[in-house]
């Protein structure tokens, strides 16, 4: 009897996370009204929301992660503060666990840990602070995109070529174009392998929105090579304006 209640009362857990997971993903995805452009759609979400499904059905750290996700996302949504409490409860877990992965080189080029970095950037975009206070949320993302950054890094071009790896590596790129905006500085995935290796696996495309996070990258070393040689150039400097004019040159040929 005992047996068979805690067998029901895991079973019943397992439907209600089911249940949150899957009204997360209606939530998260754009529905046709809301996008009409659907390559930009594919590429966006619909891609990496299987692959990270698969991945957090495969490991507890990423499992914890998109719990966490799906906990606040949905208490801001419907104006419910026990979801959000409970969402940054379980948004420590994964985060610590990531945080011991990194530490050792096979587990912080493990997949999974790259899809539960990327889970706990997406969860600062639903945390909320109890009190008034100024929140820490911009500053917390940049540090998820950058360190996805560098999990793609650590990993290489190469390993995101498959399905799951491009699908997590694709969704991380316009996040990491758009910090490099921000910052001003040029990131990892504008180098030409980058540009080339993931999409060698036979018949995949590049769609409208690759061709945007491609300019979106460029745009980024622009900014960073901007500031490093107009401030600090006299009037008149010839090789200054050379650096610059090769820099929009390389720039555009991307």
């Amino acid at each position: 009897m005992i047996v068979q209640l805690a067998t029901h009362t895991s079973l019943a857990r397992t439907d209600v996370k089911e249940q949150l997971e899957a009204a997360f993903w209606q939530a998260y995805m754009p529905s046709d009204d809301k996008l009409s452009d659907q390559t930009l759609t594919l590429t966006c979400v619909g891609l990496w929301v299987p692959a990270v499904r698969y991945l957090a059905a495969q490991n507890s750290t990423t499992r914890l992660a998109l719990d966490s996700c799906a906990l606040m996302a949905l208490g801001r949504e419907r104006g419910d503060s026990d979801h959000i409490r409970q969402g940054m409860v379980a948004y420590g877990l994964p985060l610590r666990a990531t945080n011991a992965a990194l530490q050792h080189p096979r587990s912080a080029r493990a997949l999974d840990t790259l899809a539960t970095c990327h889970l706990l950037g997406l969860c600062e975009k639903y945390r909320e602070h109890e009190d008034a206070s100024l929140s820490t949320q911009g500053t917390d993302y940049q540090m998820h995109v950058q360190g996805t950054a560098k999990l793609l890094e650590i990993r290489g071009p190469e390993a995101h070529v498959e399905a799951n790896e491009f699908a997590l590596f694709a969704n991380a790129r316009s996040s990491i174009a758009l910090s490099g905006i921000t910052r001003r500085r040029k990131a990892l995935l504008s180098d030409r392998q980058w540009l080339e290796v993931p999409w060698s696996y036979p018949h995949r495309k590049r769609t409208l929105r690759t061709r945007l996070v491609d300019a979106s990258l460029a745009v980024a070393s622009v900014l960073e090579l901007q500031d490093s040689c107009l401030p600090r150039s006299p009037p008149g400097n010839a090789n200054s304006h050379r650096r610059c004019a090769t820099l929009w040159q390389s720039s555009a040929s991307r």
